[in-house]
């Protein structure tokens, strides 16, 4: 038995060794037999013929027979179409040949490998892409190569595509691009593995990627198939960093060269830092067709949470069912909602809708707006208001858009008109309108620092928008306003409205107001005339003493910041006159009375008022300077038919105090008055101070005392 088993394995040796000879003799002719510069030609002309491109070698191809036979091309290099431009090079091609084919002159390519393979991919503005002309049928029938291209696998080590897309101003760069797909000679899907870097052109986007699939693919790419999509993105965008986003799909077909296609069950999830937030995204789509720009679908969900130290946003959208129609589909269920909430601010609300989408134009339209948020703030009223939004809306993706909507909190209603030629940055025009506001039901007054206007103002800092505000009647701050005229123009980070007029207690009030986004300093300029002031005065419980009708022109400046209080840097002036002007609190008729025994003996004297007290002054007129939370009073002067003052003082605009130096000379009108018994006193100097709280002043008499208020203005005159 072992004689035997022994004599049959030297024959199978002698046979096979017998075989590999044959094999190694036909492979040697078949490598001695091969000529490197027919086969440059041959090539050349192939690719002149057929594509109109050129084709040219650095060094003569070489044939490798050993471990497998392998077509080796050095320095390989391919021109635009019809011209000299470089299109594609490579540092090196290698095919892998079939053996068997090769013996029997009928050579087979099984593989393909390029190393370094640089690729220009160009789509002019009036144009297609340059790819595009090797997968057109040739304009004349070309030799064809001497062997068959049936590759089982493609492979790419170290490629770089470079794009270049005029029409939608891409610029951008695939670097260390690693490709592989196999199983294509076989019956199944084939295999798809690739991995690079995507770097868009001036940094700012650089992404590492990673794609697995399975796939099929038609003729010219014209229709095919994805099955088991999985493309992993990590790296820095424009506004993301470090981001993360990971894609699944199950599958994804197409034919008429994508006009039509399907994608099956598909997930998404994306994550990174937004500026100083961080980013969560998880999308879903249980389906999604298209066919002749017609969409349809089923269940789009998705859930995106925005976080920071001090809170949290959180939405979600919800879209149960796409139809198509001409261009685009509709999808008559969408609704939106969130929860925001950042240090006791914040809000949450929902929004329905029905969405329109012309998605070939570019065009999409809210109809049926329906929203209702709950905002919460410290100033406003309780805490919190319920905010109801209605109207539509409309966008392109060229950046226009136009929304109508109205704002309801409770019977306060607001209507705005926008229409945006750019939606980000935002640019275009504002128009908001109401019958009648007040603001007072909605927020609380705010004292000193406050953080709302800063917050309002700073998310208008890239904003470009001009338009007018207008209110038939608004109420804030205790205050009644009626006609309210605003034209304004936001534009780097400036807000300017020149040309504001309003109705103010009887009289009118027109101006202008300049505000720096950045710095929040403010600047106001404008004229009044016959306002009504002791209406003005009490209901916005401001403490003024003074009564009448009054007349002037101011100029102010100060800051709107979370860190300033505005009362204490308002700086400029005003200069006022009032007619019918009246002291409340302060009896000047009866206070002279009380001191006449002090006045005749040269002597202080003081005096506290009553509220029931009230001084007819007849005109009066001066200059407010305002600074370091102060009103500096110039050049104050009052004459009736008994009765002049002339001084000046101060007024704290930070705390509770008031000190005023007035010099007062009875008139010869006092004698047709009940203080006729005070004209013995008009041969002395009547100096009078009032000092003490802002509303409730002691009245003093001070012979030969002038205040260093009274001297500083006099300075200053």
């Amino acid at each position: 038995m072992k004689i035997r088993l022994a004599a049959a394995l030297r024959v199978l040796g002698f046979v096979l060794g017998g075989i590999f000879a044959v094999v190694a003799a036909l492979a040697l002719m078949v490598w001695i037999s091969f000529d490197a510069d027919s086969t440059t030609n041959m090539l050349a002309h192939h690719f002149k013929e057929r594509y109109q491109r050129v084709l040219t070698l650095d060094a003569p191809p070489q044939l490798r027979m050993w471990p497998r036979p392998v077509l080796v091309l050095h320095g390989v290099s391919l021109s635009e179409k019809g011209g000299e431009d470089l299109f594609a090079k490579a540092k090196e091609i290698r095919l892998t040949l079939s053996p068997l084919g090769l013996v029997l002159h009928h050579p087979e390519v099984t593989q393909i490998a390029f190393d370094s393979l640089e690729l220009t991919l160009q789509r002019p503005r009036s144009a297609g892409w340059n790819l595009a002309s090797l997968f057109e049928e040739p304009v004349m029938e070309a030799s064809p190569l001497p062997w068959q291209l049936k590759p089982e696998e493609i492979i790419v080590h170290g490629g770089v595509l470079h794009l270049d897309d005029a029409r939608e101003n891409i610029k951008a760069d695939w670097k260390d691009v690693a490709l592989n797909a196999s199983d294509l000679a076989s019956q199944g899907p084939g295999r798809l593995s690739l991995q690079g870097q995507w770097q868009a052109v001036g940094g700012e986007v650089d992404f590492h990627f990673t794609l697995d699939t399975r796939f099929v693919i038609g003729e010219h790419l014209e229709a095919g198939s994805l099955e088991a999509v999985r493309l992993v993105l990590e790296g820095n965008d424009r506004q993301l960093k470090g981001a993360t986003a990971r894609l699944e799909s199950a599958n994804l077909n197409w034919s008429d060269a994508g006009a039509a296609g399907q994608i099956g069950q598909s997930f998404l999830k994306l994550q990174g830092a937004w500026g100083h937030q961080n980013l969560e995204v998880a999308a879903t789509a249980r389906q999604l067709g298209w066919k002749d720009w017609q969409f349809e679908g089923t269940q789009f969900e998705n859930d995106s949470i925005l976080r920071e130290v001090s809170g949290q946003t959180r939405l979600k959208v919800a879209i149960p069912q796409l139809a198509g129609r001409q261009g685009g589909f509709d999808a008559a269920g969408l609704e939106v909602s969130w929860q925001s909430q950042y240090a006791g601010r914040g809000s949450e609300g929902t929004l329905h809708a029905k969405l329109g989408a012309d998605v070939r134009a570019g065009n999409y339209t809210l109809n049926d707006l329906k929203t209702e948020a709950t905002l919460k703030h410290p100033r406003l009223q309780g805490g919190g208001t319920v905010l109801k939004l209605s109207g539509k809306a409309g966008w392109s993706t060229a950046g226009s858009s136009e929304a109508h909507l109205q704002a309801a909190a409770g019977d306060q209603k607001l209507q705005a008109d926008v229409v945006l030629a750019q939606t980000w940055p935002i640019q275009g025009q504002l128009n908001l309108d109401s019958a009648r506001m007040d603001l007072d039901r909605v927020f609380t007054r705010s004292a000193g620092k406050d953080d709302l206007v800063p917050t309002l103002l700073a998310a208008l800092n890239d904003v470009s928008l001009k338009g007018r505000m207008h209110f038939g009647a608004l109420k804030t701050g205790g205050v009644q306003i009626d006609n309210l005229s605003v034209p304004f123009d936001i534009k780097d980070a400036v807000v300017d409205a020149k040309g504001i007029t309003v109705g103010l207690y009887g009289g009118q009030l027109a101006g202008d107001l300049s505000t720096h986004i950045g710095s929040g300093s403010i600047e106001a300029s404008g004229e009044f005339h016959d306002v009504t002031l002791d209406r003005l005065v009490r209901d916005a419980g401001a403490p003024v003493l003074l009564t009448g009708r009054a007349s002037g022109s101011y100029h102010l400046a100060t800051r709107l910041a979370r860190d300033v209080d505005p009362l204490a840097a308002l700086t400029g002036a005003l200069r006022w006159n009032v007619t019918g002007a009246g002291l409340r609190g302060v009896d000047l008729m009866r206070s002279l009375h009380v001191f006449r025994p002090a006045i005749e003996a040269g002597k202080q004297s003081a005096r506290t008022p009553t509220d029931a007290e009230s001084t007819d002054l007849g005109v009066a007129s001066s200059r407010f300077v305002f600074t370091d939370g102060m009103i500096q009073a110039e050049t104050l002067q009052t004459r009736n038919s008994w009765l002049a003052l002339s001084g000046s003082g101060n007024v704290s605009l930070l705390h509770d105090e008031l000190d005023f130096n007035l010099q007062a000379a009875l008139q010869p009108g006092i004698a047709s008055t009940a203080a006729k018994d005070l004209m013995p006193l008009r041969v002395h100097p009547l100096g009078l101070r009032l000092k003490g709280a802002r509303l409730h002043p002691d009245v003093r008499y001070e012979p030969g005392q002038v205040s260093t208020t009274l001297a500083a203005a006099g300075k200053k005159k």
